[in-house]
């Protein structure tokens, strides 16, 4: 199993701060997500879609 590095946007960053900021109590849907694989850069678009909250106040993605 090879790995790759991932380069992130100092913006998908800061998106990705302030979604684990908000979601504090739902640490087990991250883990999950990560888990079964998922693009970690496609995490702000997951969320939106998993809590129907496509521009979450803090949140812009």
């Amino acid at each position: 199993m090879s790995s790759v590095r991932i380069s992130f946007t100092q913006k998908e960053i800061d998106c990705m701060l302030d979604i684990l900021n908000h979601v504090k109590d739902h640490n087990q849907w991250m883990v999950e997500t990560f888990d079964n694989g998922e693009k970690i850069y496609n995490v702000c678009d997951k969320f939106n879609k998993a809590y129907n909250k496509p521009e979450p106040e803090k949140t812009k993605c």
